[in-house]
């Protein structure tokens, strides 16, 4: 699943390039976003039976975010998109486009803000509302330090995909990747916060995973790297051992 998960990201992540220009930010989108836009072709508030179109940095990466969230869905990843891992995984990449923006100050709370402010994104797209809501306490800055470490570990599960099951050529991204979660494992403000406590739950399974694939499949994986405990209280029913810019 990890494989298809880190596919559709990279795929969502392409859709907007931007560039920084003074104070200001330069970007370019995909039209696909436009039907996710809560706003009409008249930068108005968007109706029912309208067409969709992107007015302004915030509206587009809040589009990225529910569109990556449709692509799970559309994949059949209900069960996770209803364990909430998928939708902290998108807040990642929103949280990264957002922290493209050299205005930026502020955090989750004012994405949700954000959202609700718009009826047509509270009709059509209240479940997703709903999962930013209980995230509201994490901070953009700290949530691009996950998405870095996200798109490491996607890294190494796309270089495992096309070498062939060559695990040794994974070994320098996983010891890498296994640096990035120490740092981060060592930090108290990430590992007391609960919310960050489960995205570190959520990488150390899915890079255990490969990790016993990588067992399970190559006679040169001894040298791939072991996470350590995550050092916070464990989530209830698991276990972890292996200013807004409109």
């Amino acid at each position: 699943m990890i494989k298809d998960l880190c596919d559709a990201i990279d795929g969502v992540d392409e859709l907007i390039k931007a560039k920084v220009e003074g104070d200001g930010i330069i970007f370019e989108y995909d039209k696909m976003l436009d039907a996710y836009c809560p706003t009409n072709k008249e930068a108005k508030t968007r109706q029912q039976g309208q067409d969709g179109q992107c007015s302004g940095y915030s509206e587009t990466v809040i589009s990225a975010f529910i569109q990556l969230l449709e692509t799970f869905k559309s994949n059949g990843d209900d069960e996770n998109l209803k364990s909430n891992k998928l939708a902290q995984y998108g807040i990642l990449l929103l949280s990264d486009k957002i922290n493209q923006h050299p205005n930026v100050n502020s955090g989750i709370s004012d994405i949700y803000k954000l959202l609700i402010k718009y009826n047509y994104w509270n009709s059509n797209y209240h479940n997703y509302i709903e999962q930013i809501e209980n995230l509201m306490n994490m901070d953009t800055k700290d949530t691009s330090k996950f998405y870095n470490i996200l798109k490491l570990l996607c890294d190494i599960y796309t270089t495992f995909d096309e070498d062939n099951l060559n695990c040794a050529t994974c070994l320098e991204k996983a010891k890498k990747f296994v640096k990035k979660f120490e740092e981060l494992n060592e930090d108290p403000s990430i590992t007391g916060n609960n919310s960050y406590s489960q995205i570190l739950y959520y990488l150390s399974t899915d890079y255990n995973s490969f990790k016993s694939d990588c067992d399970g499949k190559c006679n040169n994986c001894s040298e791939i790297p072991p996470l350590p405990n995550i050092k916070a209280a464990q989530i209830s029913g698991q276990d972890n051992s292996e200013g807004f810019v409109e």
